[in-house]
Formats: structure tokens, sequence, C-alpha cells
């Protein structure tokens, strides 16, 4: 009666959770096998999934099995993103950064002391947390997040934007647009005409923005589309 009935939910909870291990231990399997290099973390956060891998000197972040950056080029995009527009503000103290919770961007602004406040818009604690603490990527970002005097607000960067147009006091002198690319559409409002009209308003006079925008040669319709919609909402490219 009542005595057999508990049993089987009990044996029905069991192999539940052995079933729920071992789809666990599938995952952890088949990650293990997506990706070429061994994997030093991964996680799990409400927003993505994170994965950090690592060969020799190379470490490689990934989000949701995009490749973020590769630690022996990253160089490469952080410094062209930073300084090609910081170099053209004449006075440079306000910096707005979307995205960017790895450090790097930081890293490179670590080189202009005239900087009185940054303020960095990254979704995910999750991966701000691991640009503070994981010891790779201090290493990478060179400790920025404790050196520079840094503002870290975690909400969405469509929100933003938006509240701070409205803000008269809410220019920056330079905007560094570091996000990942429009992969699904939560991602694709942030590459939107509405999107740049807010940010339009937040360049103070003299200011420059700069924008990750994807590749020219293996994406060529999405990157012109992105001029176009630049322009379209009143920007000088």
């Amino acid at each position: 009666g009542q005595k057999a009935l508990w049993a089987g939910v009990v044996c029905i909870a069991i192999l539940l959770g052995a079933s729920m291990s071992g789809v666990d231990r599938l995952e952890i399997l088949a990650e293990e096998n997506f990706y070429e290099d061994r994997i030093v973390l991964r996680k799990q956060t409400p927003y993505q999934r994170i994965v950090v891998t690592k060969h020799r000197d190379d470490t490689r972040l990934y989000l949701d099995g995009s490749l973020q950056f590769s630690s022996r080029d990253e160089y490469r995009y952080h410094e062209t993103l930073t300084h090609v527009p910081a170099r053209r503000v004449e006075n440079l103290e306000t910096v707005l950064v979307l995205g960017g919770g790895d450090g790097l961007v930081l890293r490179e602004l670590q080189k202009y002391p005239t900087i009185k406040k940054i303020t960095l818009v990254d979704l995910d604690p999750g991966m701000t947390l691991l640009g503070k603490t994981f010891p790779p990527f201090v290493a990478l970002n060179q400790n920025a997040f404790q050196t520079l005097p840094v503002e870290i607000l975690h909400e969405d960067a469509f929100s933003f934007v938006a509240r701070r147009a409205a803000d008269p006091k809410g220019s920056y002198d330079l905007i560094l647009v570091d996000l990942p690319d429009p992969h699904h559409e939560s991602l694709a409002k942030l590459y939107s005409t509405a999107f740049y009209g807010f940010l339009s308003q937040l360049v103070g006079d003299g200011g420059v923005m700069a924008l990750q925008l994807g590749s020219p040669f293996f994406a060529n319709r999405s990157y012109w589309a992105n001029i176009k919609t630049l322009e379209q909402a009143g920007l000088q490219v």
C-alpha cells in the first residue's frame, strides 16, 4: 500500500537524480570535445555560458561557445578599439565602456592619466567578477579594476543609455562599445538605430565613440549595415 507507494517515489527520485548527474557528465564531455584546448574554467551564469581554455601561453575566453579573445593577439583589438579614438580627444576625463567585463579595455585606459572617471556597464556580474579576481584575467588586464577610478554597473546597456540620454549632464569624452556580435535577439537591440541614437546624445562636445562591429571581410553585409545604422542615427562615421 502506502509503503510501496513511498518506495516507488524514492526510486523515481533516485533515478531522476542519477539521470541528471549523467546529463551533467555528458554535457561536460561534450564541452571537452567542443574546445580544442584544456578547459580551466566553466561557469553558467543567468546570462551566458563562460568557458576559459588554456594551451601553453594562450588563454582564451568563450561566451556561449563564441570566441571573445585569445591572449596571444587580443592586444591588436583592444589597443585599436581604445587608442585610435582616445588620441582624438583633447581633454580626456570621462569614459563610458559598454561591455568589457574582462578588463582588457580598462588595461589600455590605464595609459591616460587625465582620466577622472570610467563607467563600465556589463550585464553579467559573473564576467566582471572574473575580470577582478580570476588570476589569468587579472594578469592580462594588469589589475586594472583596482588601479583605475572605475564605477561598475551591472545592467542592460540599452536601458542604461536610454536613461542617461535623458540626463543633460550624462555626456562622456570617450565611449567604447565592446559588446559581443548580435547572435540573438537580446543582443540585436544593441546594434539598432534607437541604441545608437541614445549613444549620440551621450557623446560630449569634442567626444569620440568607437564600436566593435565585427569583420568587414567575414561579415561584410552585417558590418556595412551597421555603418548605415550609425549614420541614420545622426552620427558622423
